[in-house]
């Protein structure tokens, strides 16, 4: 399951109107464990911060895999003029959300 950002700034980075308790329902439903899942996050330098990837990880708090997916500008984007992390600051997310999840890990670096 995708998750664009924490939930006050979801509606930013999806760039529409979201239920955001329709998000945290699902989110529940998979924490449960029924079937195999993974959360994901792919990093915008524009749009997430520390303090996002700490609410991310306080929603998503017990789940047993997340991804950090570095943004890659296809140059066919909706918004154009968006940036990826560093390595450095995916390496600092990636620690934040380990406090809060079980098996954290990046996707996308070079």
């Amino acid at each position: 399951m995708d998750i664009k950002n924490s939930l006050d700034k979801y509606n930013l980075t999806a760039g529409i109107n979201v239920n955001t308790e329709l998000i945290e329902r699902s989110i529940n439903i998979l924490k449960e464990n029924k079937i195999p899942y993974e959360f994901r996050t792919t990093t915008i330098k524009e749009q997430h911060t520390k303090d996002d990837f700490m609410k991310i990880g306080q929603l998503l708090k017990g789940s047993s895999r997340y991804y950090l997916q570095a943004f890659n500008d296809s140059n066919d984007i909706i918004t154009p003029g968006l940036h990826a992390h560093t390595k450095n600051e995916m390496l600092e997310f990636k620690s934040i959300l380990e406090q809060y999840i079980d098996f954290v890990a990046l996707r996308g670096l070079d």
